[in-house]
């Protein structure tokens, strides 16, 4: 119970990693409220987390401020306060300079970075009412090291970085810590948005020969190192980004 009644925000709640976070911090002793663009997925998550908890599910689309902010003050009312802000909502669109398009590169940064700066943002008010708080960026390690066609996923995903270590170095005296996760290849639904079915599980299969741990990701991996990241096990940690990715980042191009 290492994040017991803890009171935590978690964005893309209703699949993947997002999801894995919102059922282990629950599973950790915290209340959760459930940010997603889906209702449906997101009852459905609601439905697997425990009855002790409170558990709120708010439909937003965090490229909207307006919605952003109608979620935070949701939140902090059903959870009386907020200790812990994940950002975890994001977005793939791949292609380089030749095949992007404006409105795809203002759609990934919306969702990808101004959703998470705008949500930080206003977190931070309840986070020092609260004495201090956590907060944990879901980026990639395309930000470290990119991969053809990955320009506008790769940009958006670098900049996270740099405003996880802003925002450390802002408001480390307010007791308020930042962090960011980087994974390489998860298993999620984001990869079937850009490719078939079939191409997936290719592209998985192929991908696992790469990790020096012989697989890909699965979302647990990435739920279990944000419990650390957002538990007092790393109250001296902040201004981080931490590469969960199956050694990958070790095995050369």
């Amino acid at each position: 119970m290492r994040l017991e009644n803890k009171r935590a925000l978690i964005t893309g709640a209703g699949s993947g990693i997002g999801a894995a976070i919102a059922e282990r911090f629950a599973n950790e002793g915290a209340h959760v409220a459930l940010l997603g663009r889906t209702e449906a997925k997101l009852k459905t998550i609601r439905s697997r987390l425990p009855k002790d908890r409170t558990v709120q599910a708010i439909v937003c689309d965090v490229s909207d401020p307006s919605q952003c902010e109608a979620a935070v003050r949701e939140t902090v009312s059903a959870l009386s306060g907020l200790d812990i802000l994940v950002n975890s909502a994001g977005i793939f669109r791949g292609g380089g300079a030749d095949e992007l398009t404006l409105e795809d590169f203002e759609t990934m940064l919306r969702i990808n970075l101004t959703g998470p700066l705008w949500l930080s943002k206003l977190a931070l008010g309840p986070m020092r009412e609260a004495g201090g708080g956590a907060i944990l960026n879901i980026s990639s390690t395309l930000a470290l090291r990119p991969v053809p066609s990955s320009l506008a996923y790769s940009i958006s995903k670098a900049a996270l970085d740099m405003m996880t270590r802003c925002l450390a170095l802002d408001h480390g005296g307010e007791g308020i810590r930042v962090n960011a996760i980087s994974p390489a290849i998860v298993e999620t639904p984001i990869h079937g948005t850009v490719m078939p079915s079939d191409a997936v599980a290719e592209m998985y299969a192929q991908m696992a020969t790469h990790h020096p741990l012989g697989r890909i990701g699965r979302p647990d991996d990435i739920a279990g190192a944000a419990v650390h990241l957002c538990s007092d096990e790393s109250s001296w940690t902040t201004g981080s980004v931490f590469v969960v990715d199956g050694g990958l980042s070790l095995a050369g191009p």
